[in-house]
């Protein structure tokens, strides 16, 4: 019956498109939002189809394609979203206009359906690049959806409810889909019957599905049986699980020093495959807690626990660090909102460093310090994590657990402390269990690596080696509490002066132009980026990197070439980002000839000139010293803190 009803909307779209082709348009420029109502659809029409009938609207509201409808407005139906929304996305100028607007008119609506208007948005405008950035607005509700309570509640109504409005990009991304495991959890309906799904993400699962909520227990035995794994449910069974709909577990097992893991239904009687090879495995189940099996000629292996290790919400505060040129470097933990810390060794010789595309400057250690400070060059709140519980001084070395860095994020391991410190501040510790080696290349990944336990934060790792015993273990020296703390407690007035990315775009092209606003950028203390017309960039790669940066000069000289489409562009991508825009203009100091007077390009270049005068305050200059001194000038006028959050540059006043 799916088909029919698909081919039945498709069609009264169609339909809709050649009896009011402006209502079709306005339907494709309307379909990111969740609701439409009256003031986005007026909005919407105003903006881009300013010279239509308000009639439209009515055309629209109306339609066969609407769904569901009333007073407050409407809602397009999902089959029909998905093709507006795919003709939509192939505009890419209009689709980043109409997020802007939809953004702004629902600034005042449901969070929950801000969320969702966000990332599909997302998804249509960056396509398969669009992971990072789902992923960074959909892991805020999961910390709403382990705090429990009515808001969690709402959360996962929303989230089962809004499955078929999302985009398919957005349905396959693996934070979104352990988002809607954990609602199903909260509120007991099941949105998954596969037996296994290794790639949601349990530890997080875990997490936020295990907090407020007071699940009763089943027991069950687990037995290795021929074939695989079984769970036979048992009064007097040795492993208890929190009584979810489904009933959900992790199981990971290592095979020639490959670690596995999976995350699994428990259907009582049915056997899960298994390799034979598989000696022994640990059971994960959502309260955290930790069974060990292993295989024997007993019907029913009876189970041992370990030690629960840390959640995945401290996972988010664990960064890997990279050097400008993109080379590894180690990993840094961020103790609270705008503060992180790293091994100071590490960074030593880096004035900063990435965490992951955020540029963050290294400040000096304080004296007896091992551990380096980093502060985010750009706004905290850009980059705001609650932070990180640190232990108390007197917290036991036990059961502890250690953050390794993988492919692409960080995972607990098992950890046991010596007796004895290595250091005053430094502590000795072994690591095990690990499904690799260690040589030079996983260092990055260890190096800086938080130590925790339970909860709490006791120290960070500091330098690592092979266990000389072990070769699934390794050993490490690792900073203790009371260096983070220390960090965490440093004043802030030592942070560094902020430098700024300024990119410099000249029209015509004397190289003095440019040398000159190249070294009056580095006098400010700034990083000059320039664009050489003899790179043969694509207009793609200089829009990145205009994207990149946080301020613009442009140098506008008194006859165009045929680069002034250049600067022309790039000016205007500057203005719409909404960066510090800095413009200045070759004085004219000889009217031009006829010829010159009426050509073509002269006219082009006095309205541009014009335009320019008309929103910005410029400075005129007549060579490349009076050029290079305004530069210095200007940046030196320029407040650092003024540059860019993306989202907020455009309400910032243009510095001149």
């Amino acid at each position: 019956m799916i088909a029919p009803v698909i081919d039945r909307s498709l069609r009264r779209l169609n339909a809709l498109s050649e009896e009011s082709p402006l209502a079709g348009e306005l339907a494709r420029l309307a379909s990111l939002a969740v609701r439409v109502d009256p003031g986005l659809l007026r909005a919407l029409r105003l903006q881009f189809l300013r010279a239509s009938d308000p009639g439209i609207e009515s055309d629209l509201w109306f339609s066969g394609i609407v769904e569901s409808r009333g007073p407050t407005g409407f809602q397009i139906a999902p089959e029909v979203l998905a093709v507006l929304r795919e003709s939509l996305a192939k505009d890419s100028a209009t689709l980043r206009a109409v997020r802007r607007l939809t953004r702004a008119v629902h600034a005042r609506v449901s969070p929950a359906i801000l969320l969702e208007e966000e990332v599909n948005g997302l998804a249509l405008e960056k396509g398969d690049d669009a992971g990072p950035d789902i992923d960074r607005a959909v892991r805020p509700v999961l910390r709403t959806l382990a705090a429990g309570g009515d808001t969690a509640l709402d959360i996962a109504r929303w989230a089962l409810r809004a499955g078929a409005r999302l985009h398919w990009r957005v349905r396959q991304n693996a934070t979104v889909q352990t988002l809607v495991q954990i609602a199903s959890l909260k509120v007991g309906r099941r949105v998954f019957r596969a037996a296994a799904r290794p790639e949601l993400r349990f530890e997080e699962m875990a997490w936020a599905g295990s907090f407020g909520t007071d699940w009763p227990l089943r027991s069950f035995h687990a037995q290795f049986v021929e074939g695989g794994l079984q769970f036979v449910e048992s009064p007097d069974g040795g492993l208890a699980l929190p009584a979810t709909d489904p009933l959900v577990v992790e199981m990971a097992w290592t095979v020639t020093r490959t670690e596995h893991r999976q995350t699994l239904e428990v259907v009582p009687g049915v056997v899960l495959e298994l390799d034979a090879a598989v000696q022994s495995l640990t059971l994960t189940t959502l309260l955290g807690t930790r069974y060990l099996l292993t295989r024997s000629d007993a019907p029913a292996q009876a189970t041992a626990t370990l030690p629960a290790l840390p959640s995945a919400y401290n996972l988010g505060a664990c960064f890997q660090v990279m050097s400008q040129d993109g080379a590894p470097l180690c990993l840094a933990l961020r103790l609270r909102n705008g503060i992180a810390v790293a091994p100071a060794h590490a960074v030593q010789h880096q004035r900063s460093v990435l965490l992951g595309s955020a540029e963050w400057d290294v400040l000096e250690p304080q004296s007896g310090s091992d551990l380096a400070r980093l502060v985010p060059r750009r706004s905290p709140d850009t980059y705001a994590h609650d932070g990180v519980r640190l232990a108390g001084p007197d917290t036991a070395m036990s059961d502890l657990a250690v953050a390794v860095w993988g492919a692409s994020a960080p995972t607990w391991y098992r950890a046991r402390a010596s007796a004895s410190r290595a250091s005053p501040g430094v502590h000795d510790l072994s690591v095990f269990d690990v499904p690799f080696e260690i040589d030079d290349t996983r260092r990055p990944a260890l190096i800086g690596a938080p130590v925790a336990r339970g909860e709490e934060i006791v120290g960070l790792v500091l330098d690592v080696r092979p266990n000389a015993s072990r070769s699934d273990a390794f050993d490490v020296q690792f900073a203790v509490v009371d260096q983070l703390r220390k960090a965490l407690d440093a004043p802030r007035e030592r942070a560094v002066e902020v430098r700024l990315k300024v990119y410099v775009s000249a029209l015509p092209e004397p190289k003095e132009y440019r040398e000159a606003a190249r070294r009056a950028v580095i006098s400010r203390g700034h990083e000059p980026v320039l664009y050489n017309p003899d790179d043969l960039w694509t207009k793609e790669e200089i829009t990145r990197l205009i994207d990149s940066v946080d301020a613009f000069v442009g140098i506008v000289g008194v006859m165009g070439n045929k680069y002034h489409d250049d600067l022309e562009r790039e000016y205007s991508r500057a203005v719409s980002r909404g960066l510090s825009v800095l413009m200045f203009l070759e004085e004219e100091e000889e009217k031009p000839g006829p010829k010159e007077r009426y050509s073509k390009e002269f006219e082009i270049l006095q309205a541009f000139r014009d335009e320019v005068r008309k929103r910005h305050k410029v400075a005129t200059f007549t060579n490349s010293h009076d050029l290079e001194a305004k530069i210095a000038a200007a940046l030196s006028r320029l407040d650092p803190e003024r540059s860019p959050d993306p989202e907020k540059r455009p309400e910032r006043q243009k510095a001149s």
